[in-house]
């Protein structure tokens, strides 16, 4: 909110629940307000009980307000088999979109609608670190999904990581939902560790993870992206900004800690520099800026959809 205000938008959230949500409700209230366009950012994808039924799509359709639409998930290729639904529905629906799977244009290509690429990013104001980089302890730290609740094959990469270094000596895991914590205690969890894990996600590239370790002044192990990222392998260098790791072999992966830990006084400036990458360019009001930009470059053509 103040980030965007910053940049003299008049900003009003519309806080919408994420089960069966009343649709023509909230595009009532929208014409009341009357804003100038619409940003659609949640962590759905596609947000797609927002447009789960046709009568919805057609109430959105018939909204004159140009509907910019966020995607942080894969789109192509995703391992879930519902998603290119998803996406049908939502082509259908918005008039553009942001998305951060670069190996996805071609789909908003086709449908000529404007997109807008990015990696994502960090809330600056939240994840400040305290501790500096020789005063954190000296583990490995990692909180996210670690039971597959149903879902191995869907996240097979990731779990192939942590079964590697469940139990190993360095590592300290924790269930990102058991118990879910308030954001300052989490941020303060993550700030107390020299070293945060990033494992592959159903978020191609550079994810809210990486920037939230880098930006509290942790070194970040980094999974190796794949060559058909090529946006995503260009915002940082391997050790300069982050230690990285061979997601197809996670079992060298202790090993590779245990030489980090042993050394870890000589990765404080691969830590601060990732730091400063990501705090100079990938934060809220970076990405804000982009998306003003972007608005105003397609402009024209959002009026007219």
């Amino acid at each position: 909110m103040v980030c965007a205000e910053s940049l003299g938008w008049n900003i009003r959230p519309f806080w919408v629940r994420r089960q069966k949500p009343d649709v023509a409700r909230l595009i009532k209230d929208l014409r009341k307000f009357g804003p100038d366009w619409i940003y659609f950012l949640g962590g759905d994808h596609h947000l797609f009980p927002l447009h789960e039924h046709p009568g919805d799509r057609e109430r959105w359709q018939d909204l004159p307000i140009p509907k910019i639409c966020n995607c942080d998930e894969r789109i192509l290729g995703s391992p879930y088999a519902d998603s290119l639904l998803k996406t049908a529905s939502a082509l259908s629906t918005f008039d553009a979109f942001t998305y951060s799977d670069e190996g996805s244009a071609t789909l908003f290509e086709a449908q000529s609608k404007p997109h807008l690429w990015w990696s994502q990013y960090v809330d600056p104001f939240t994840f400040r670190g305290k501790l500096p980089f020789a005063k954190k302890e000296p583990q490995v730290y990692f909180r996210g999904q670690l039971d597959p609740a149903g879902q191995r094959e869907v996240y097979r990469e990731r779990f192939r990581v942590i079964d590697a270094v469940r139990g190993k000596p360095g590592f300290f895991l924790e269930e990102a939902y058991k118990p879910l914590l308030p954001i300052h205690e989490a941020v303060s969890r993550k700030d107390r560790y020299a070293v945060c894990l990033h494992a592959p996600s159903n978020c191609p590239g550079m994810v809210s993870s990486f920037y939230e370790g880098a930006a509290l002044g942790c070194l970040v192990l980094q999974y190796r992206l794949p060559d058909s990222l090529p946006k995503s392998r260009a915002l940082f260098q391997a050790g300069k900004h982050f230690v990285e790791y061979d997601a197809a072999q996670p079992e060298l992966l202790p090993k590779k800690v245990q030489e980090i830990l042993s050394h870890l006084g000589d990765y404080a400036q691969i830590a601060r520099q990732g730091q400063e990458e990501t705090l100079s360019k990938h934060t809220i009001p970076h990405r804000l800026q982009e998306l003003e930009r972007f608005v105003n470059t397609h402009w024209d053509q959002l009026k007219k959809n």
